[in-house]
């Protein structure tokens, strides 16, 4: 779910006709990046306002309180809120430049009967979310803070719009002044009408542009330079009649193709399909339901840090492969050491190379070594031995670090696959967890006396014919299982070669039998919460525990294994 600017234009039209005189109860948080505004208004129900600053972004309105509404302890920019926006009134919702940026402006009377605005600034924007509390055009405080080249976004500095922002609003324009507009864009040789327009103003998207280039019987990839002085009428004009159109639109138009595939409008394309109309509010709302809400925003922005920091695992070990070639002359740079400190005696003044005879071959070559013609033999002996010492050191080290590398990449690859299991705030909470340990997720302000859970990870567990198998879910928990809670005598499972949950049979005693049915029932577990689980057939290796060592300052979850045998599985169907 996207939200283009046309969409988020009929949002505003609608949240203006709801919100309008409403004053603020209570502010909430259900996550990191996510806030419930509770407000009341004398002629309407209860309404509350969902905030997302997550990708995807959005905000809409419920006429009704959810069910199993779950809040987290409020954080610092919730506690902004509650101090600045509650007890006050919206006064205006407002689209800024007809860009993905929402303006909600609150009113609340203060000390000596003064009236104070303060503007919730909401940057719809994929790329850069955020959530950003003003007053008097500076900043409060903001959901996400950050500092760049182009942009800060602290509290106490000056707020700007981000990049791109400064576009025309194309509805705010009369059809002479679109022309005049039209008349001197800043082009280049290959620039398109459609480059041209989207450079040009903020709130078109390719179904637009496309419709507007039909009605001016301009080609999509008509270069703008061919367009003549009537072209440039009909331009004109056909963007006009879009935005009066959407201005006298409301809601959002859902097309069904014949292939059951559902395209969305700001504005009506075509009468040859089947379409619905619906408030915008409601579908955000609806989308954001059928998509798992909280959880699966939240997970989905997790995966992208997990993603992003997984390609940049990938860039540092093709840099420090590359860096790593030149050790391919380390040998030759030892050969050459040692042939001019054995003809060190010869003097060759100011000579910018030497020919010598390599008596480490049999029999002999003749071999030009390249010279410092500033330095004797002796000294340029020394130079080489000193870049085979640094070369050599670099092959030892950056072995080391692509080892690394290697780890961190299967560690988070794990945590890839643990991350698509999530479904509930417990495993939710874990997986941050475990981030902020890895630094992977950026550590959250916590409240005052909020205390880090430090309890032993809970496990799922399952019982066959009296053995209890226990299965880790993410790699906390796999660490803990097969690290600390299990024996020395239990049997430990995981699928080969792939990214899963370690599984663990526990025995009362070392010289206890595990029946065959109760080693397939675990190895089928660890199938089934492996990679491989959609997969026919799965082979699993189990060891004793005592065969299963942590790899050395390795990440949580990574083990080495020996004495292992396999088993070939289906994964198992039933918990």
């Amino acid at each position: 779910m996207q939200l283009d600017s046309l969409m988020i234009c009929h949002l505003v039209n609608e949240l203006n006709q709801q919100l309008i005189g409403a004053q603020i109860r209570e502010i909430h948080q259900t996550d990191d990046r996510m806030f419930e505004i509770e407000l009341f208004r004398a002629d309407a129900k209860p309404m509350h306002l969902l905030l997302c600053a997550y990708t995807p972004t959005y905000l809409c309105v419920l006429s009704h309180k959810r069910k199993n509404t779950n809040f987290i302890p409020s954080q610092t920019f919730c506690m902004s809120m509650r101090k600045h926006l509650e007890g006050s009134r919206i006064a205006s919702v407002t689209q800024i430049n007809m860009d993905r940026i929402v303006r909600i402006e609150f009113n609340r009377i203060e000390d000596g009967s003064a009236i104070v605005s303060r503007y919730l600034y909401c940057e719809l924007l994929p790329s850069a979310p955020n959530i950003i509390l003003t007053q008097d055009g500076t900043i409060l405080d903001a959901c996400i803070h950050s500092r760049k080249e182009d942009r800060t976004v602290l509290p106490q500095v000056k707020y700007t719009l981000p990049k791109n922002s400064g576009r025309m609003n194309f509805m705010e324009f009369s059809e002479a002044e679109l022309r005049n507009v039209l008349d001197y864009p800043s082009t280049e040789d290959d620039d398109t009408a459609p480059s041209i327009l989207f450079r040009l103003f903020n709130g078109l998207n390719r179904q637009v542009v496309e419709k507007i280039c039909t009605v001016a019987n301009i080609g999509y990839d008509d270069l703008y330079s061919t367009l003549t002085g009537e072209g440039k009428d009909k331009l004109a004009h056909a963007l006009y009649n879009v935005a009066q159109e959407i201005a006298d639109t409301t809601g959002l138009y859902l097309y069904t193709d014949a292939s059951g595939r559902v395209s969305r409008s700001a504005i009506p394309l075509s009468d040859s399909l089947p379409c619905t109309h619906v408030s915008v509010n409601d579908w955000i709302y609806q989308e954001v339901s059928s998509s798992g809400g909280v959880i699966a925003a939240a997970v989905k922005d997790l995966e992208k840090q997990i993603h992003s920091a997984r390609k940049k695992e990938l860039r540092k070990e093709r840099k420090i492969r590359e860096e790593m070639n030149e050790t391919a002359k380390m040998e030759e740079y030892k050969l050459w050491g040692n042939l001019l400190s054995i003809n060190a005696w010869q003097k060759v003044p100011h000579e910018k190379s030497i020919t010598v005879s390599n008596l480490f071959v049999d029999p002999p070559v003749d071999i030009t070594i390249p010279l410092n013609p500033e330095m004797n033999l002796s000294s340029n002996s020394q130079l080489y031995f000193k870049k085979y010492n640094k070369l050599k050191k670099r092959k030892e080290i950056g072995a080391e670090k692509i080892k690394e590398c290697q780890q961190m990449q299967e560690y988070l690859n794990n945590l890839a696959f643990f991350a698509a299991d999530v479904k509930d705030r417990k495993a939710l909470d874990a997986l941050k967890e475990e981030l902020k340990a890895a630094g992977i997720h950026k550590q959250e302000t916590r409240r005052p006396g909020h205390k880090k859970n430090s309890r032993n990870p809970e496990l799922a567990t399952v019982t066959v014919d009296g053995f209890t198998i226990y299965i880790g879910r993410n790699n906390v928990q796999n660490e803990y299982l097969t690290l600390h809670k299990a024996d020395k005598q239990d049997v430990w499972f995981h699928a080969q070669k792939i990214p899963g949950s370690h599984v663990v049979i526990h025995r009362q005693d070392a010289r206890e039998e595990i029946p065959e049915n109760v080693l397939l029932h675990a190895a089928r577990l660890a199938a089934k919460h492996s990679q491989g689980r959609d997969s026919g057939k799965v082979s699993v290796d189990y060891t004793l525990i005592k065969y299963v060592k942590k790899i050395p300052q390795g990440p949580p979850g990574l083990v080495n294994y020996s004495h292992q045998k396999t088993l070939v599985v289906t994964p198992e169907t039933e918990q």
